[in-house]
């Protein structure tokens, strides 16, 4: 995509698993971030000690197959990860889980794996966002980016979930811009 529109060095921003594809870009095309931000990003090789996060994904996409799309959005909605703590964002929340239709369950990609071992080589700014109610898991990956790359920040917002773009928006959006405004290069 970066390519098609022309864009030499980039920010990149990756949410959750869009985490782990947005880590596997700065790994593996060094030189082309300008600086990488990750929200409430699952890296392998840190160990899910505290309460597991386990989407039931196989019985979701067997609903999906069948075209059940109630029984696949109904563990979603009742997912801790999708827990908004601020209920200004509850109807734009609602209407993205009833508008999600399983095209990933029924044609599923292969993953994008990161561990935490290779984001060493990462040599750009990188900015850990989390919530303050996001799992003790994704926090503690936060807090292990920090550790592991000397040009990393965490920040935690308030009163957010793992959803914290919606939970804490104008917090967030802050962030961003006092991110971006530092990290440079346009």
């Amino acid at each position: 995509i970066a390519d098609h529109l022309g864009l030499g060095r980039f920010h990149l921003l990756g949410m959750s698993q869009a985490g782990r594809v947005a880590l596997r870009v700065a790994v593996d095309h060094p030189g082309r971030l300008l600086s990488l931000i990750v929200q409430g990003t699952p890296i392998d090789g840190v160990a899910q000690d505290d309460v597991p996060e386990d989407v039931p994904i196989a019985a979701m996409a067997e609903a999906a197959g069948r075209g059940d799309l109630a029984a696949v959005r109904a563990p979603w909605a009742a997912h801790p990860l999708v827990r908004l703590h601020d209920g200004a964002w509850q109807a734009t929340l609602d209407a993205m889980l009833a508008d999600y239709d399983a095209r990933d369950l029924r044609h599923p990609a292969p993953g994008v794996a990161i561990g935490i071992g290779e984001i060493g080589a990462i040599d750009v700014p990188v900015l850990a966002i989390t919530g303050e109610h996001d799992s003790a898991w994704r926090r503690r990956i936060a807090a292990r980016i920090a550790e592991t790359l000397p040009a990393a920040e965490v920040a935690t917002l308030p009163r957010a979930g793992h959803l914290c773009n919606m939970d804490a928006a104008e917090a967030y959006d802050a962030l961003l811009v006092r991110w971006l405004s530092q990290a440079g290069g346009g």
